[in-house]
């Protein structure tokens, strides 16, 4: 499978994710960064750094940043920087929430990563 599928098939893992936890969620709007989307449903880049999902609540009472990561991609110091961005981002918002959709031989690595950029 390629880096390019892999990523948007974990991409897809966070969208279903976020429509079962927040099915019923008034004034959600969410923004993915895969095919098919229109570039003007994309989300906005944080701090030069493009998440793969955002959702945020209209009124404002939920923002959630989602972030899919293949094994090599996450172990590299750019997703380091970008999980600090995103974490600084979410800091500021209501009810924050990262994330981070990758394999599951990877999740450890995962979890260690956030840790260390929290």
């Amino acid at each position: 499978m390629s880096e390019t599928l892999a990523h948007t098939r974990l991409v897809g893992v966070i969208v279903r994710w976020v429509q079962a936890q927040y099915p019923a969620t008034p004034g959600l709007c969410l923004f993915c960064d895969c095919p098919p989307v229109l570039e003007t449903e994309k989300p906005s880049p944080i701090e030069g750094f493009f998440p793969d999902l955002c959702a945020i609540s209209t009124p404002p009472a939920l923002t959630l940043i989602g972030e899919a990561k293949t094994v090599p991609d996450l172990e590299s110091q750019r997703s380091y920087k970008q999980f600090l961005a995103f974490l600084r981002f979410l800091a500021a918002r209501p009810k924050p929430t990262l994330v981070v959709a990758t394999t599951w031989q990877a999740t450890a690595t995962a979890r260690n990563i956030i840790t260390l950029a929290q």
